[in-house]
């Protein structure tokens, strides 16, 4: 699916066409755990939309040094998250999970409800893609969400991730709000 399902999101009256973009050079920098690249769909995204509400419902980290929501950052720490919820069995791992499988995920992203998103590496679906699962809110489930980014954004657009996201399937929209943020100094930010 090509980044043109990203053109199809509306953005509200009054908003920039872009939040926080992010840089090819910020994007290549990107170090994610055990060399994970990151995937076209993700890096389309990033240079399309940037950092802000994806159909009011998601969050989508992007490479902001020095920002709390710095993809780097928040992958890294919900990744050690993910690991302690493992050891300490706090996890439900219905429909699609296991524990290997969460100890290997990539967080990227997070929901309004407080579901997370995270790409699996060991599951390619499409040359240097790799599917999305949400992990429910306090660890309830591991769904497969996506094939990738692109689908994922497809299936909020015609609520086909229902079955991902229940009824809260009802809050998505198909709108991206950006949000701007500024890290002065930093010259990987564009």
């Amino acid at each position: 699916m090509p980044a043109r399902i990203y053109r199809d999101l509306v953005l509200p009256p009054g908003d920039a066409p872009q939040g926080t973009t992010t840089g090819e050079a910020a994007l290549t920098a990107v170090r994610l755990p055990n060399g994970f690249r990151l995937p076209p769909s993700y890096r389309d995204f990033v240079r399309t939309l940037g950092y802000g509400l994806l159909c009011h419902f998601f969050i989508i980290y992007v490479p902001i040094p020095g920002h709390c929501e710095d993809l780097e950052t928040q992958s890294a720490r919900l990744a050690a998250f993910f690991r302690q919820g493992v050891e300490e069995e706090w996890f439900e791992y219905e429909p699609d999970g296991d524990p290997e499988q969460v100890r290997r995920l990539v967080p990227f992203g997070i929901s309004e409800n407080g579901d997370f998103l995270a790409w699996d590496p060991e599951e390619a679906t499409g040359p240097n893609e790799c599917a999305v699962y949400l992990i429910g809110y306090k660890f309830g489930g591991v769904r497969r969400a996506a094939s990738d980014l692109y689908d994922l954004v497809a299936r909020c657009l015609d609520r086909r991730l229902e079955t991902t996201i229940g009824e809260a399937v009802s809050l998505l929209d198909d709108t991206f709000r950006p949000c701007a943020i500024t890290v002065p100094g930093d010259p990987r930010v564009e």
